[in-house]
């Protein structure tokens, strides 16, 4: 290898092994979301208001989605918004003093009511973690929700996020997620819903039923008390496409990296 250059080689080598090793990372971000409003909000019951509360006792309030038709995706993380059961005008409970523990129920559906969903996965945060959960807020220091919009009670709200899921989702498929949790006394699980548009990405909230979970009613106009619209979950979903190239380049990168290292470090 005397006409190889180690110097020259380690020098064009290593930018390359450092972009392509970062780049699966760099790609991964926000692939499916239903962001919370920011008009309109915690405004009495009626045309205007776009934000309510969906309650789900005892099963689980969650939703189907599709990523995408043609790319397969790894889903990392995904948040929902929680409303604590204690309002603002007292003293303030963090959602792990009024719950033990929250699950996040994940998998796979045919799209629509009716038919049994297969799970494919549980992932459960404790109440020290819910503790952690932080506080949401829209403008300075008020609160994004309200239980009661007649009250003009206003009850904090904390955004859950659920990480570490690596869940593969191929192409095509219709997935799903649910959310539940286990009260400490009298408590009960509410999460953030808002305006529902007639965007075809996205479905009316369902609330599911028993193991396996079946889909048993929609977020209509009817299911919320106050709210004269049809509503969805709030959520973000946080992956990535599920390609192996840039990870393949990226340690051939570093390992020719390490070569031109070994020979430039022998002369």
């Amino acid at each position: 290898m005397s006409g190889l250059d180690p110097n020259r080689l380690f020098r064009r080598a290593l930018p390359w092994a450092i972009f392509l090793a970062a780049a699966q990372l760099l790609s991964a971000g926000v692939i499916y979301q239903f962001p919370l409003p920011t008009t309109n909000l915690n405004q009495a019951a009626g045309a205007a208001r776009t934000n309510a509360s969906v309650v789900a006792v005892p099963d689980i309030a969650g939703d189907d989605f599709l990523l995408s038709n043609s790319v397969s995706y790894v889903v990392d993380s995904l948040t929902v918004w929680s409303i604590a059961n204690s309002p603002t005008s007292g003293p303030i409970n963090t959602l792990g003093q009024e719950f033990s523990s929250f699950t996040l129920y994940t998998g796979y559906t045919p799209d629509g009511l009716g038919a049994t969903w297969t799970q494919v996965n549980s992932y459960s945060l404790n109440s020290t973690q819910l503790n952690a959960a932080p506080r949401a807020y829209y403008t300075g220091t008020t609160d994004y929700q309200t239980l009661n919009p007649a009250s003009g009670a206003y009850y904090p709200m904390y955004a859950v996020t659920f990480s570490g899921l690596n869940w593969s989702i191929p192409a095509g498929q219709v997935s799903y997620y649910g959310v539940g949790g286990v009260p400490i006394g009298s408590n009960t699980l509410a999460l953030s819903a808002s305006l529902y548009t007639s965007d075809p990405q996205y479905d009316p909230f369902l609330i599911l039923t028993g193991n396996p979970w079946t889909p048993t009613s929609q977020g209509g106009t009817d299911s919320i008390s106050g709210f004269s619209h049809l509503a969805a979950l709030n959520v973000s979903i946080n992956g990535a496409a599920a390609v192996p190239e840039p990870s393949t380049l990226g340690l051939l990168g570093l390992g020719i990296a390490a070569l031109a290292l070994k020979l430039r470090r022998r002369q």
